[in-house]
């Protein structure tokens, strides 16, 4: 029988690899390989959330309506599932429960697919410095 957990990925778990953006094109600039054995699945109780930080001389925060998704690439190029997409400022509570984005559907991610993190940086400003932002997807870990 699987076992089952709540965690929440972020920043900090280990296997991120993370990729600065420098055009006003939307671009991924974080991908997490979901490890064999796992499988994640992203339910509508669970809450996503970005800071996103540009790459300029003076850093500052990504504007507010720049365009965002979550991709879930599945293995063996099977497909990509779109897990959420929206403008920035829909991602970017941290503190207040209430106001954080709540996922819309519920989608797996399992062994070997690769979650992506997407974001289109500013015309004014293109580029996004992925060493210097904050992210949190809750999820249901499970383990074979």
């Amino acid at each position: 029988m699987a076992k089952t957990r709540e965690i929440t990925i972020d920043q900090n778990t280990s296997g991120w690899t993370l990729t600065d953006l420098s055009s006003a094109v939307m671009g991924t600039f974080a991908e997490y390989t979901i490890p064999v054995g796992t499988a994640l699945i992203f339910s509508s109780h669970h809450t996503i959330y970005m800071y996103l930080e540009d790459n300029e001389a003076t850093s500052a925060e990504t504007a507010a309506g720049q365009p965002v998704e979550i991709q879930i690439a599945q293995p063996f190029g099977i497909g990509t599932d779109l897990l959420a997409n929206d403008q920035y400022q829909a991602f970017k509570e941290l503190q207040d429960i209430t106001k954080k984005r709540p996922n819309r559907i519920t989608l797996a991610a399992r062994a070997n697919s690769v979650l992506k993190l997407r974001m289109t940086p500013a015309s004014g400003k293109p580029s996004l410095d992925a060493s210097d932002c904050k992210f949190a997807l809750q999820a249901t870990l499970v383990l074979d």
